[in-house]
């Protein structure tokens, strides 16, 4: 029997990145579960369930849920609809398979106003006559039942003679009960007398709950010792391969003792050396489902080992690292790993270091003469160089007036200022108006 527990849930939420406090989505089925646990105090943010093919037999610590949309349960072994009513939200039900034979213990899900689809098919109560009838009238809020729509003139005839239908059906539940009761106690008898490791013993059982939960316990069986046989099987073969490496491992070393590059697993890979920062990074393109377990890493001065399932990647480096400040990461969305290893060396960066020294000598320079006093300047005069043949001379000689009124001083002329214009014949100079300005 299988248990609900962390580890599991864990297991089953890697979708969500093994986070179960906001998971919405879980699937449990096929599992070997007997029993619904612990779902209502770590999961309460479920809108999705999965829990058929499990030999569970009664609905139970689900009432929490108030979020849930959909819940599966089909072929299990629960007998009666029950503790659902704290599941506000819940709008789909499969009960496919099952061993209902109850049918009034549908009227518990009255609270579920929300609830649209029921799936009751392959159960002793689908059998019953008026059972579609009767489970229209007691969930008016349902819109398919077993696959098919409920139609609005079903709903009007189901309520109209509901009274009648529930007794008829209270009538075939009883006498399902009383055969249900001697059919367990005869169960039981024979279950004590067959061998429980041989099938052939369980001819004489009736189907039932008591023969699923005997059938799904010797499946579990089988199917552990198929694993004990599995891994026997591979421990032997690995053995073999190992007395056989000699042929199938290529050597990490050449002739010469000179490391050589090798890439057993043919994964793709980068190799950059980052001189900013004084590294050498590799980049490995791990499978992403790959468990980090089977993924071993070995770094040495001059070369990197990784190992992904027993297969070696080997590459020689072209400087020197450090190994035990060598850091490996590996990616939870893509699965790729990241290998940083440090230089042993580190690039010299002369930009910095040349500035640097230049400050520390000018600060020197600058201390040793705060003392000294600086030498006396002569004062000296300075004259404006002009060149001797831009320098002319003006000739005063022949200075005179010409008939066309202009001035002639040595080569250039002058034009004579014109004299003023003589007043009009009607002009008449009044003394008592002002100047003109």
């Amino acid at each position: 029997m299988t248990r609900i527990t962390l580890d599991l849930l864990r297991k089953r939420s890697e979708h969500n990145e093994g986070l179960i406090h906001n998971l919405e989505e879980l699937s449990l089925h096929q599992d070997s579960l007997e029993e619904i646990e612990n779902l209502d105090r770590w999961c309460r943010e479920l809108k999705i369930l999965y829990l058929q093919g499990n030999s569970i037999q009664k609905i139970e610590n689900l009432n929490r849920l108030k979020n849930l949309e959909y819940l599966n349960l089909a072929l299990n072994s629960i007998e009666r609809i029950n503790h659902l009513e704290g599941c506000e939200s819940l709008k789909k039900l499969d009960l496919t398979a099952n061993f209902i034979g109850d049918l009034t213990s549908v009227e518990n899900l009255r609270h579920n106003c929300y609830l649209e689809e029921l799936y009751l098919t392959g159960n002793p109560c689908a059998e019953y006559g008026g059972y579609r009838m009767y489970v229209v009238g007691a969930l008016p809020q349902l819109k398919v039942l077993d696959g098919q729509e409920v139609t609005r003139t079903e709903q009007l005839a189901a309520l109209h003679n509901f009274p009648n239908i529930k007794a008829r059906i209270i009538t075939h539940q009883n006498e399902y009960n009383g055969r249900r009761e001697a059919e367990r106690q005869k169960n039981l008898v024979k279950m004590a007398q067959c061998s429980g490791d041989d099938p052939e013993s369980w001819e004489d059982l009736t189907w039932s709950p008591e023969y699923r939960l005997l059938m799904n316990r010797q499946r579990d069986k089988e199917r552990d010792v198929r694993k004990d046989q599995n891994k026997s099987h591979e421990k032997s073969s690995s053995s073999s391969s190992e007395a056989n490496t000699t042929s199938k491992v290529l050597p990490l070393c050449n002739a010469s003792g000179q490391v050589m590059n090798v890439n057993q697993a043919r994964l793709e890979f980068a190799l950059r050396e980052d001189e900013s920062e004084d590294k050498v990074t590799l980049d490995v393109a791990v499978f992403r489902h790959l468990d980090t377990s089977l993924i071993d890493v070995d770094v040495h001065p001059t070369f990197v080992i990784v190992e992904v399932k027993g297969k070696l990647l080997q590459l020689r480096l072209s400087h020197e690292v450090l190994p035990h400040a060598s850091i490996v990461q590996r990616s939870r969305t893509t699965g790729k790993l990241l290998i940083s290893m440090p230089l042993a060396e580190p690039a010299s960066k002369p930009s910095r270091w040349t500035e640097t020294q230049s400050r520390k000598q000018q600060a020197k320079e600058r201390a040793g003469n705060a003392g000294k006093t600086p030498p006396p300047v002569k004062a000296t005069r300075e004259t404006l160089e002009v060149d001797p043949a831009a320098k002319t001379r003006t000739s005063l000689r022949f200075v005179g007036k010409e008939n066309t009124g202009r001035l002639v001083e040595g080569s250039r002329s002058v034009k004579e200022p014109k004299a003023g214009r003589s007043n009009s014949p009607g002009f008449l100079d009044d003394p008592g108006v002002p100047g003109l300005l």
